[in-house]
């Protein structure tokens, strides 16, 4: 028989403990037997509990659910964060865990080593983060041994030179390594060792010996990777043995770093071996000139979403992703594109895109442009988010008028857009017909951010209108 309960459906409330905070599981369970029975398990999903140092006071408190009630519900727990500041002071024993981070918040220089049985406490582990404290070697033997880890997050911890054999061992099993902020005493490089299951790599304010080799040979040394995090925090000459190794077929390549024009060109020819696979691309404090634009072109066909970091690009870059390519979803802080080049070239193809961040420049003699560009812009019917500013090299022009007269109706289109955000460096001079347009053509529309009309009389009135209907008006992130 069919349950006559809603919350009988498992799926059903699934949905609704999702959206339920900790005291609100609680009441929940209180209601009733049949509500225990049901939000129980939600309750005890993900915990929070341990030791904290208060840092005034001097003395420690604990905090969350007490040890009893733990242990009476630990086969249902199945992510758990403990802090601990005096070492690992009992354990917790969750057959069923599969996240768990274990964390200090302040680290002082008697700090104990933290030693855990992972086999004992979690046999089932997969996720495990250790943040801001001092592992002892056990520990390093035990993630070796453990059968289940995949993914593997290291914060603020200094590897020993005597542990990183054993530890980049055990990294040969993971699938998921994020390295962020961890010294590596190590002067011998995991050189012999290949992670044929790693899929993810993330190295960010990591110190090590022999730093660049450190991080290239984890990239060459793993062949299947797809997700590539990377900060480059020297200014240094990539040695050609990495320039020209054998990059694996990165779908998400994020760069954070020092990468000069060749070096950037020939990372990315060798991605894909000259196919192209990247659809997540983030570059900052990288040159992206000629050459690196030209090879990026290797990848229009499977870029999704692209992030350029402000000055990493050129305009005719810019005006090359946007009209070659077709699977583009997202193009965040981009350098300045010249309305020139946008009228030089040929039609959108991005036709896929939901949020677009650019930043106009008009010359002196391009204020004709505006239709154009509300032509291209009007073929993005998905578009949910659009960022335009205005830039101009004299400082009696403006960029981009969002008014009829420049061509602002054929946006209609946009029937999808929530968030609109332009001028912060030039007033659009709205009107009231304007605004009364942007109401009943953008249904969606949540957010505007920028200074409607540079007379505060006016602004104040097409703010009222706006925000009568439901839309929030910010300028200069004030509301």
């Amino acid at each position: 028989m069919a349950p006559t309960n809603p919350l009988e459906i498992q799926e059903i409330a699934d949905i609704i403990a999702a959206y339920l905070e900790g005291a609100d599981l609680a009441c929940c369970i209180c209601v009733s037997k049949s509500w225990q029975a049901i939000f129980l398990s939600h309750r005890w999903r993900n915990i929070h509990s341990g030791f904290n140092l208060k840092r005034f006071a001097g003395t420690s408190i604990k905090y969350g659910p007490n040890r009893e009630d733990v242990y009476n519900h630990r086969h249902l727990i199945r992510g758990l964060s403990l802090a601990m500041d005096f070492g690992y002071q009992h354990e917790y024993q969750c057959p069923n865990l599969r996240r768990l981070r274990v964390y200090t918040t302040i680290l002082t220089q008697s700090q104990k080593p933290i030693s855990m049985d992972l086999l004992k406490i979690a046999p089932l582990l997969v996720d495990l983060e250790l943040s801001r404290m001092d592992p002892t070697p056990a520990t390093w033997e035990t993630l070796c041994t453990h059968p289940h880890i995949r993914n593997l997050t290291l914060q603020q911890i200094k590897l020993k030179a005597d542990d990183a054999p054993v530890f980049w061992r055990a990294c040969m099993k993971i699938e998921s390594l994020q390295l962020r902020g961890v010294t590596i005493e190590d002067e011998s490089r995991p050189c012999n060792m290949t992670f044929d299951r790693l899929r993810t790599l993330v190295i960010t304010e990591t110190v090590m010996s022999h730093r660049d080799a450190y991080q290239w040979d984890l990239i060459f040394q793993s062949p299947m990777l797809m997700s590539l995090e990377l900060e480059l925090r020297k200014r240094a000459v990539v040695k050609e043995e990495f320039l020209n190794g054998h990059w694996p077929p990165l779908t998400k390549f994020h760069v954070n770093g020092y990468l000069q024009d060749t070096e950037l060109a020939s990372i990315l020819n060798r991605i894909g071996n000259g196919c192209g696979s990247i659809s997540d691309l983030r570059l900052y404090n990288c040159d992206m000139s000629t050459q690196a634009s030209s090879a990026l072109g290797f990848h229009f066909n499977t870029l999704v979403n692209v992030d350029l970091g402000w000055k990493c690009s050129s305009s005719s870059t810019i005006v090359d992703i946007l009209c070659g390519c077709p699977r583009l979803e997202t193009l965040q802080y981009v350098g300045s594109i010249l309305a020139g080049d946008i009228a030089r070239r040929g039609p959108w193809v991005c036709q896929q895109l939901r949020e677009l961040y650019l930043r106009l420049l008009f010359e002196e003699s391009e204020q004709d442009l505006h239709q154009l560009v509300f032509e291209h812009l009007s073929a993005l019917t998905r578009l949910e988010r659009l960022t335009m500013l205005n830039t101009s090299r004299m400082d009696h022009e403006n960029g981009l008028a969002f008014r009829f007269d420049c061509g602002l109706g054929r946006l209609a289109s946009l029937q999808q857009l929530t968030d609109l955000q332009f001028g912060l460096e030039r007033f659009p001079q709205l009107g009231m017909e304007e605004v009364a347009w942007m109401v009943d053509n953008w249904k969606k529309l949540k957010r505007i951010n920028g200074c409607l009309n540079s007379d505060k009389e006016v602004r104040a009135q097409l703010e009222s209108v706006l925000e009568s209907h439901g839309i929030d008006v910010q300028y200069n992130g004030q509301s």
